[in-house]
């Protein structure tokens, strides 16, 4: 926490606010804010929206207490458009505070361009005003929380502050992100020798460890951080990093599960946590992480959502394929049966052939098991579901060439044939590496000439 937090001036502050028997405006808006942030810090959110809710009563329009409460919406609630209403009731939209609280609503919506030039528009139309002398400098912290280091970088090379904690503190934060260890490791000596109890800089150089190859160091500053806060969330990730670096793949995985427990809902953690399950070949585990963090980022089961959880699901059944392990493999494949069969039920206007994509994946698990005879079976039922489309037979007759089922490829090309369709480019491509490889040579020639037919640039 903080070093303002346990300092006296701020103990006088608090008392005077708990021990009030009404709000009363005896504390200024920032020492609100202040309070707010400090119960906030310590996990008591109740407490902190209160205090900042009596502020904005006390002093309607307020900056500071107006945005503790919209940067709550975005960190915790992701809720960036609630964020926004609140920042409108800021009065004063001179306030340097505000342009930044309006920057960042931006980078929770990850337009990170458009906040970028909304800080430089008002830069530019304030510069020389001693009111915006510290801007440079809270912009490069916004920039760096939000781990956008070379716009941090940027912002913090106008700032002349270089005394300053913040700005030694993001500094050190781009030196490692430009690979200049050794100048970041005595940077961050020197924040620690200032301040030993800070959790902030021993995971500073836990990260900087880490990037430096010196996985085991790592550990040992995460471990510092967390004798000062066992429930340090930073030194947690990193100490779970560094595990994972050193191979500890059970040590990693506690310190990623006690993360969780303190903090449920950041997604990033269980992207994570799926890494070290896969690489313990528990790929359904590692899969329902990954689902995890994506509810979380608001990628529910929308357009955008299934295929999503399909691409997913298609690289994890990579993974079981390569560790051999294929009854996680088809698992998985049964979990997006479901995930198809939900979706349709959304969009029932989707392609055909999209209801044999299952068995297509299915059939390729059961190849590389050894099993041809099982994977041509799924292959039939792929096209029996496609209701026998163009789009299925050069699928699977693709598929199966590359796995090595040229015969079977063949008789499916040869059943699109006798269809009366307008055959594509796909069918007649295909057909000719299957007639090349079965010297089927009369067919090759009217293959070659019907596709040069169908593109003149062939």
């Amino acid at each position: 926490m903080d070093r303002y937090y346990k300092s006296k001036e701020f103990k006088a502050i608090l008392a005077k606010y708990e021990n009030a028997d009404k709000p009363n405006a005896v504390l200024s808006t920032d020492e609100y804010a202040d309070i707010a942030q400090f119960y906030h810090e310590a996990g008591d959110d109740d407490k902190a929206l209160q205090a900042a809710r009596t502020a904005v009563e006390i002093y309607p329009g307020s900056v500071a207490p107006l945005s503790f409460l919209a940067r709550y919406e975005i960190l915790e609630n992701r809720n960036s458009k609630k964020a926004n209403e609140i920042a409108e009731q800021i009065t004063d939209k001179d306030d340097p505070d505000y342009h930044l609280l309006i920057a960042e609503i931006m980078l929770a919506d990850k337009k990170i361009k458009d906040a970028d030039d909304y800080l430089e528009r008002t830069w530019n139309g304030f510069y020389g005003d001693d009111y915006y002398d510290d801007m440079p400098l809270d912009v490069a912290v916004l920039f760096a929380d939000y781990g956008e280091l070379w716009l941090a970088e940027k912002w913090l090379n106008r700032s002349d502050e270089t005394e300053e904690t913040d700005y030694q503190t993001v500094k050190a934060k781009v030196l490692i992100n430009n690979k200049k260890f050794a100048e970041g490791e005595k940077l961050i000596d020197k924040l620690i020798n200032d301040d030993p109890y800070s959790g902030e800089y021993w995971n500073l150089m836990a990260i900087l460890q880490i990037e430096d190859g010196r996985a085991s160091d790592a550990v040992t500053s995460a471990d510092y951080a967390l004798a000062i806060d066992p429930n340090d969330l930073g030194a947690l990730m990193n100490k779970g990093k560094a595990f994972g670096e050193l191979g500890n793949l059970r040590g990693a995985e506690k310190c990623y599960k006690k993360y969780i427990s303190l903090e449920p809902n950041d997604p990033q953690i269980y992207k994570m946590l799926s890494g070290i399950l896969v690489s313990e070949n528990r790929i359904v585990e590692a899969y329902k992480a990954i689902v995890r963090a994506m509810d979380l980022e608001n990628v529910r089961n929308d357009g955008q959502g299934w295929r999503r959880k399909r691409d997913i699901i298609d690289h994890m059944v990579s993974f079981g394929e390569a560790l051999n392990n294929f009854d996680e493999a088809h698992k998985l494949l049964d979990i997006l049966a479901d995930v198809y069969k939900e979706t349709f039920g959304i969009y029932p206007g989707l392609p055909e052939h999209y209801y044999s994509d299952v068995d297509c994946m299915r059939a390729h698990v059961f190849m590389i098991q050894g099993l041809p005879e099982q994977a041509i079976n799924c292959y039939e039922k792929a096209i029996e579901e496609a209701k026998k489309n163009q789009d299925i037979y050069i699928r699977v007759a693709k598929e199966a060439y590359d796995l090595g089922l040229v015969e079977y490829a063949y008789k499916k090309l040869q059943e699109l044939k006798d269809q009366n369709v307008a055959k594509r480019p796909e069918f007649y491509k295909c057909l000719i590496k299957c007639c090349k490889k079965l010297n089927k040579n009369e067919e090759l020639q009217w293959a070659e000439e019907e596709l040069k037919n169908w593109d003149p640039d062939e």
